[in-house]
């Protein structure tokens, strides 16, 4: 998981000793009125090692910007699908 994977990052770069991570994610999509989907994701993150309270928060900070979050966060753009054309086979 991402989010795992980026507090690792963080705590080996700056030096901090730190045990298991573990985190659960949890998504709700939600109709809207209008017809349209919502999606909450919510997250916790469990940290072990001896930190800080403020090495802790920048280590879920940091978590909360993984790649992945990010990806999903930005803008997205979706380009209205092409009909392939089929395979000309020559002989």
């Amino acid at each position: 998981m991402c989010k795992v994977a980026t507090v690792r990052n963080v705590a080996r770069r700056k030096g901090w000793e730190i045990g298991d991570v573990d985190a659960e994610l949890s998504q709700t999509v939600i109709r809207q009125d209008d017809g349209s989907l919502r999606t909450r994701v919510e997250s916790a993150i469990s940290i072990e090692g001896e930190l800080t309270d403020e090495q802790r928060a920048l280590l879920i900070k940091e978590a909360d910007n993984c790649y992945v979050t990010r990806i999903v966060r930005g803008e997205w753009e979706f380009v209205e699908s092409e009909q392939l054309k089929p395979e000309i086979e020559t002989v």
